[in-house]
């Protein structure tokens, strides 16, 4: 059931970056055990029937892959300081379910990784001053970090400045890890099932690429609009943020490129008339979202021809009497 009402918010301010490791963010498992099962086996085999296992070039224990001239590694319960110490000739590595390690903490030599472009640590946590705030990876472009349980996460802005790819989960940071970085070349950005609190568009306004934003499974109360910007996002997500009560309207202002929107699950029960200024919208999800009836919204979108209006109409419910209506009848 939906229903709608005209809202205009006025933004919250900004906060830094923190990370507080009393949170309780909630925990939705990323990668299911079936898939990293199938996956192991899959690069085993591949592994196996290239020769690569065991080569000098492959770190003990893991599985290899080549991509072309890639080398790729999986490596599953494994030491992480002595996988990247031997990781000169690898190109996308992924650490599995670590084991913590029974040595002395390393710190790990830009040599070592340094044909590394793709990282993802699952259950892995590094220190963050063994790999410098992950600067010894001067090539990594791409970067996804899933926690399964509480973990604190720091990053320096000068490896967000040269990332294509971000995704970070299930974390305990409360505000935009990239906040006050310039990240010209990031295409996707992924911040699900951590702690966000708030996020401002505006601290995206350096990012000209940046495409796809997933903010899903958070904590939001609001999402704060660019002040000056028109930002390049054609896909916004904000699903299962059940503390998120509306959007304003000077949100839309900056996200004119928008294509995709989703909003279910989310305690949003006004919609807002900024989504008439979305031209290229071609898609709005709104699963589990109850909107309610409102007289002048009902007619602006009875009036408006919208490519993401559902082909049935869109249903809002009276609130006193929860009668339910088809917004465009």
């Amino acid at each position: 059931m939906i229903s709608v009402l005209l809202v205009g918010l006025v933004s919250l301010g900004s906060a830094h970056v923190a990370v507080d490791n009393e949170a309780s963010p909630p925990q939705v498992p990323i990668v299911a055990a079936d898939e990293a099962n199938l996956d192991m086996l899959l690069i085993s085999a591949e592994a196996e029937d290239s020769g690569l296992h065991g080569a000098t070039s492959c770190p003990q224990y893991c599985n290899c892959t080549r991509a072309g001239l890639k080398l790729n590694a999986v490596c599953y319960e494994e030491d992480p300081y002595l996988v990247l110490m031997d990781s000169e000739k690898l190109n996308h590595l992924s650490l599995i379910n670590c084991l913590e390690t029974s040595s002395e903490i390393l710190n790990i030599s830009s040599t070592s990784v340094a044909s590394i472009t793709s990282l993802r640590l699952e259950n892995c946590q590094l220190d963050p001053a063994s790999v410098q705030l992950f600067k010894v990876f001067s090539r990594l472009r791409h970067l996804e970090v899933v926690f399964h349980r509480d973990t604190a996460f720091e990053i320096s802005c000068d490896v967000i400045e040269r990332l294509e790819n971000f995704k970070l989960y299930n974390s305990d940071i409360k505000f935009n890890p990239i906040k006050g970085c310039i990240a010209p070349k990031l295409r996707q950005l992924t911040l699900s099932n951590n702690a966000l609190e708030e996020f401002s568009l505006h601290d995206l306004r350096e990012s000209d690429r940046l495409h796809s934003l997933d903010l899903s499974g958070n904590m939001l109360t609001n999402l704060e609009p660019s002040l000056s910007t028109s930002l390049g996002l054609k896909s916004l997500i904000l699903k299962d943020n059940q503390q998120l009560r509306s959007l304003c309207t000077q949100t839309f202002h900056s996200l004119k490129h928008l294509e995709s929107l989703d909003l279910s699950n989310t305690g949003i029960h006004t919609l807002s008339l900024g989504l008439l200024q979305l031209e290229q919208l071609g898609n709005l999800t709104m699963e589990d979202v109850v909107l309610y009836c409102d007289c002048q919204t009902t007619l602006r979108l009875q009036e408006a021809e919208l490519g993401w209006m559902p082909d049935d109409g869109l249903q809002c419910v009276l609130e006193d009497t929860e009668e339910s209506f088809n917004i465009t009848d």
